[in-house]
């Protein structure tokens, strides 16, 4: 499934602004499974493109995924390997007017301070993709919001997604019948692609007519 992330992704991701609690929730647990289970580089990039989209909704789950897959284990090689990616990501997502999104930026700076022990360690990293003036913001927030700085109630909440009117079409009734028995939940009709042996052509075509 790795060689799908780069659309699957945008594609989940432009639900938030298309509905309700319920496909927000999905989307979230979908995005999750992903996050712990395809190629993780894949699924930065494919989050990093959307730090500057235009709906806010989109960029707090944005900076959201961003540090729950910096999260995971065994993560020092992956922020030394995508860096290009994840820093103007990161620098964007800092200076942006939905305060979600700089929090969970917040955290992610803190998050790769902790993988990399020291300040030492990580502002020669940082200052490969970012001015002066950016790494000083970077290494300032991941002090100030080393582990435990975060209030608890905030650093455990998932951003609020703003519900948008786009006619990005939610119809049940258009979804595949084979499809249907699963209860139309996006994690279970990925889960299925992803266990699915058909061919990655195959899965394309089946999930792009889901989503």
């Amino acid at each position: 499934m790795d060689s799908e992330v780069s659309w699957i992704v945008p594609r989940l991701m432009r639900r938030y602004a298309d509905g309700g609690d319920f496909i927000v929730k999905e989307v979230d647990k979908t995005l999750t499974i992903m996050a712990e289970t395809v190629s993780r580089s894949k699924m930065i990039g494919a989050l990093a493109a959307q730090a500057r989209h235009k709906h806010a909704s989109l960029r707090n789950k944005c900076s959201w995924f961003l540090s729950v897959c910096l999260e995971l284990p065994n993560s020092k090689e992956l922020i030394i390997k995508e860096g290009e990616k994840i820093w103007p990501a990161i620098s964007a997502l800092l200076d942006d007017s939905s305060g979600d999104a700089r929090m969970w930026a917040k955290k992610t700076c803190s998050l790769v301070l902790g993988v990399m022990s020291s300040r030492s360690e990580m502002e020669p990293y940082v200052s490969r993709y970012l001015t002066d003036a950016k790494v000083k913001q970077v290494i300032e927030c991941a002090e100030k919001y080393k582990s435990g700085s975060i209030p608890k109630a905030a650093a455990s909440t998932k951003p609020y997604t703003r519900r948008f009117s786009l006619n990005l079409g939610n119809n049940r009734d258009a979804l595949p019948r084979d499809l249907l028995p699963l209860g139309s939940t996006l994690p279970n009709i990925v889960s299925k692609a992803m266990k699915s042996n058909a061919s990655s052509s195959n899965r394309s075509e089946w999930l792009g007519a889901t989503m």
